[in-house]
């Protein structure tokens, strides 16, 4: 490989979001997550002596052997967990967390990184009724309230919390460079409703259709 394309594939990494995926033994796909437009870093919560270690997520960090959790959580834009643990929320909820992945969601929502929780393995909780059922909502709010992102947090809320997730909403922004929404995209991004006088890029509008992205402009 020649130097300038080592260069530039170099630079064009530096500038692309940072995504991460925190994953348990149990919850690790068995298929590889593509990035298109942005840099995806997975995390395993747990002993890296009882995985088998999986090839297909590269890079792959295990919490237990990272140091220095403040910067790591710097360094991202976005942190996803799917199928997140009871005690993991707890944890977060605590205020203060004794576990590292506990530490390590804390350390990103006090720097405002985006935090997008999947609480469909938690569902069970909201079959409780009257005063339980009132103190979960009230956890939920509070997670809400510090910008985590609920997925699936009850039968109620997942319709909408679904819709937001998937649809990227910009208004009156001007013209927009593929640089400059590249940074706004998620995982969970399908839809771009541009409103007012927002437009975007012959580059961005290219590019964003090549990721399977839907684009409609409204006013």
């Amino acid at each position: 490989m020649q130097v300038e394309v080592i260069i530039e594939e170099v630079l064009k990494r530096l500038f692309l979001p940072r995504v991460a995926f925190l994953w348990w033994e149990e919850t690790l796909p068995p298929f590889e997550i593509r990035g298109g437009a942005i840099n995806i870093i997975h995390y395993f919560a747990g002993s890296p002596l009882l995985l088998k270690y999986p090839a297909h997520l590269k890079p792959l960090y295990f919490l237990t052997d990272l140091d220095d959790l403040e910067k790591e959580a710097r360094s991202l834009d976005m942190i996803v967990i799917p199928k997140a643990k009871a005690y993991l929320i707890q944890d977060i909820l605590s205020g203060m967390p004794i576990t590292k992945e506990g530490m390590f969601l804390s350390y990103c929502i006090d720097f405002e990184v985006t935090v997008i929780l999947d609480l469909s393995e938690v569902r069970s909780l909201y079959k409780w009724k009257g005063k339980m059922k009132r103190l979960i909502e009230k956890s939920m709010d509070i997670l809400r309230d510090m910008g985590v992102v609920l997925i699936d947090a009850s039968t109620e809320d997942t319709t909408e919390l679904d819709r937001e997730a998937t649809t990227l909403l910009l208004e009156n922004e001007g013209w927009i460079s593929w640089r400059e929404i590249a940074n706004l995209l998620t995982p969970h991004v399908k839809n771009i409703i541009l409103k007012g006088n927002t437009n975007l890029s012959p580059e961005a509008w290219s590019r964003l259709e090549r990721e399977g992205i839907r684009i409609a402009k409204e006013g």
